[in-house]
């Protein structure tokens, strides 16, 4: 694995960037993955390279004007203090004649990758046509290498490649609960528990404990024969969730409370004993109770893994199981890894950062604390 350098002068860089930011009423509501690619950014700039920024923002179906890279364009502009080219395609006669032209220090943003199907196929062809555009191929989104996506997999098979400074930080962050020091917590929360059963099972084999949060534990309560109200579950994961719980007793902990309301919109919700979740009600929080658990047992660690909120953060009445475990964990002794995605945003919401690290990804830190081989790493 060779990471940029000084050593790469003078080129034309395309650049896979991590672009794939929050947007609201046309507005980025955070700009962290941004941010993240500016040290790299600046390193080619200085070392007198042209860069040509590809990536995906959201999940389009066809061409989305909503998700069109131009405020990608008009952000990094911002940051950089710099002028901005923005080409509305990412390949194409009209792209290559562009980017032969392309000065040095000069920037150009492409058009969203997933406007294109052969991005998500891993299509050759595609790949090809990225590679054509430049002398050196770097990839600095670490929160896709799980991919197996044209810009990320295929891609490095046409044109010499580098990985920039974020996922240089990204690797050497999530290696420290690769492995951990003992004794070894993880925290996870989700909504959709198929999204982390598989997750689940793999951290029980690593962890002393694994403390569990967010609307996966519903599926385990009604796994426990506990009524559950109408809080998200998965009928299917019940089986599952009941063989975990008898095989890892010992190491998974539940909330022994919750906070429930009438919807997610409520402004106001009830503490309560996960023993009597009332029919009418839908559980959104960790409750008191549970806080001060999860307290107990995180006190015993000395690396802490975190993946997923325990709550609807968002919503200021059901945010402070989140809150709470995260002031708790911010700027503690232990080595704290926070896996990316909704667990960052719910940091920047607080203004907590002072952790070991902050992954910017999210399924992307998850494969790789797992151990899997992720598609943007290998051959």
């Amino acid at each position: 694995m060779k990471f940029i350098s000084n050593k790469v002068k003078n080129k034309k860089v395309i650049l896979r960037a991590d672009i794939d930011v929050p947007i609201n009423k046309g507005k980025i509501t955070d700009n962290s993955r941004i941010v993240a690619m500016l040290p790299t950014i600046e390193l080619l700039l200085r070392n007198n390279c042209s860069i040509i920024i590809i990536g995906h923002l959201g999940r389009p179906k066809g061409i989305d004007e909503k998700l069109k890279t131009d405020i990608i364009a008009k952000e990094f502009s911002a940051l950089l203090g710099i002028s901005i080219f923005k080409l509305d395609a990412c390949i194409g006669k009209d792209v290559k004649k562009f980017v032969e032209v392309l000065q040095s220090k000069n920037i150009a943003v492409l058009e969203n990758l997933r406007f294109f199907p052969e991005e998500k196929k891993n299509s050759k062809q595609f790949a090809k046509q990225l590679a054509s555009l430049a002398d050196v191929y770097v990839n600095d989104c670490f929160s896709t290498m799980h991919r197996k996506h044209a810009s990320i997999a295929a891609i490095k098979n046409y044109i010499p490649t580098y990985f920039g400074l974020n996922v240089k930080k990204e690797i050497g962050g999530l290696n420290k609960v690769k492995k951990p020091r003992k004794p070894y917590i993880a925290i996870l929360g989700a909504a959709k528990i198929s999204d982390k059963i598989e997750l689940i099972e793999q951290l029980c084999k690593k962890v002393d404990k694994l403390l569990l949060g967010g609307a996966v534990i519903f599926t385990f309560y009604k796994a426990m024969h506990l009524e559950i109200g109408k809080s998200l579950v998965d009928d299917s994961k019940v089986k599952q969730c009941r063989k975990l719980l008898a095989k890892y007793k010992n190491k998974i902990i539940l909330p022994i409370d919750v906070v429930v309301a009438n919807s997610i919109k409520s402004k106001k919700g009830i503490n309560i004993d996960v023993t009597k979740i009332p029919k009418s009600k839908i559980g959104l929080d960790i409750g008191k109770k549970t806080i001060e658990l999860f307290k107990e047992e995180l006190k015993k660690a000395k690396s802490v893994f975190w993946n997923g909120p325990l709550g609807v953060f968002e919503n200021k009445a059901f945010e402070k199981g989140t809150k709470e475990i995260a002031k708790f964990l911010n700027n503690s002794r232990k080595v704290v890894v926070i896996g990316g995605g909704d667990t960052q945003a719910a940091l920047n919401k607080f203004k907590l950062n002072k952790y070991t690290h902050i992954s910017t990804a999210g399924g992307a830190s998850i494969e790789y604390v797992e151990g899997k081989k992720l598609p943007g790493f290998t051959p």
